[in-house]
């Protein structure tokens, strides 16, 4: 039996979750994050799609990412196969490198945007690696703080939003600021569409 064909929207934002075969490690050395993003970063212009928030964990992918006219699934069979390709020649390996297929939620960007970048970053917090987003160097969480930012990730335009909506809330005054943040923030949840 075939697999159910996977919604796709053009222009529409993602989360996206790959996990490494068997839990096993899809990155087992510094060089291997270097590979992945030298085969993602190409990948994204050639595809005109944009890359919000990223997280590499040593077992798994996390992007946040909007998409154009090509299908997800052909991005995201293109980007893991030529990795574990690579991967597999350097390594002299054969067999899975990843889990099945990729697990996307079609998310809401103007609802849903902000808390899934903080949901991204806080990927090491909640497995145990780190204490805090900023302590972790493998994820797109320096470049929302001002440090580093690839070229291949689209922080510039979240940052206008973040900054548009802190304003906002400057305007709130002091006593109503809390309830404004709380009715203004929905909550990252299942009111998202899985695909």
């Amino acid at each position: 039996m075939s697999r159910r064909a996977r919604l796709h929207v053009p222009g529409g934002l993602y989360y996206v979750v790959q996990r490494g075969n068997a839990r096993l490690p899809i990155f087992s050395a510094a060089d291997d994050y270097l590979t992945f993003e030298g085969l993602l970063a190409p990948m994204l212009e050639r595809c005109r799609m944009r890359l919000h928030a990223y997280c590499w964990m040593e077992h798994t992918v996390h992007l946040g990412i909007e998409i154009s006219d090509m299908p997800l699934g052909r991005f995201m069979q293109r980007l893991t196969s030529q990795y574990a390709r690579e991967i597999h020649r350097r390594e002299g390996h054969c067999g899975h490198l990843f889990q099945q297929r990729y697990q996307a939620l079609l998310v809401d960007p103007e609802a849903y945007l902000l808390k899934l970048i903080r949901h991204v970053h806080g990927v090491p917090v909640r497995a145990g690696v780190a204490r805090d987003a900023s302590e972790y160097p493998r994820s797109s969480h320096h470049a929302y703080l001002g440090m580093r930012a690839p070229d291949w990730l689209t922080a510039r335009l979240v940052k206008g939003c973040v900054c548009r909506i802190v304003f906002t809330f400057d305007s709130v005054p002091a006593s109503s600021s809390s309830t404004a943040l709380a009715t203004a923030s929905p909550q990252f949840s299942a009111s998202m569409l899985r695909v």
